[in-house]
């Protein structure tokens, strides 16, 4: 068949089978992938048709509910994870998460600090405020 100007040859058997054997390994190391994510983002755990898109893999699926609803999932991660080991992948995991808790820490002593400045703010006003009627209250002759 052509394509335009150019003919396209047809495939071998053993071109399609080493193909089909190829996708299977790709969609098997991709749910291997999936499964040591999950820690990080649910959607990981409904991913189950996955492509290559650049530089990411890109994962999509469907979680059903009993009750007769479903929610549509999608999610990346870098095509270099599906060459990383088990473990190589755990520890970048365990990093990601480490990261986002320091962050959380971090918003956290930032909104206590921020909350301590107010506070210590409305101390001051509060002081000033009482310190106004009970000074303007009494003559000092």
């Amino acid at each position: 068949m052509a394509h335009g100007n150019k003919e396209i040859p047809t495939m071998t058997q053993k071109e399609l089978d080493k193909y089909i054997k190829l996708q299977d390994k790709f969609q098997l190391r991709c749910e291997a992938v999936c499964e040591i994510l999950k820690p990080l983002n649910d959607s990981y755990y409904y991913l189950s048709d996955f492509e290559i898109d650049g530089d990411k893999v890109y994962g999509e699926g469907d979680e059903y509910w009993s009750y007769g609803g479903h929610e549509h999932h999608c999610a990346t991660f870098p095509v270099s994870y599906l060459c990383m080991s088990d473990d190589a992948l755990k520890k970048t995991v365990e990093t990601e998460l480490k990261k986002r808790e320091e962050a959380k820490l971090e918003e956290l002593k930032r909104r206590e600090n921020a909350a301590a400045i107010l506070q210590k703010k409305r101390d001051r006003e509060e002081y000033e405020r009482l310190k106004k009627i009970f000074e303007g209250g009494h003559d000092e002759d």
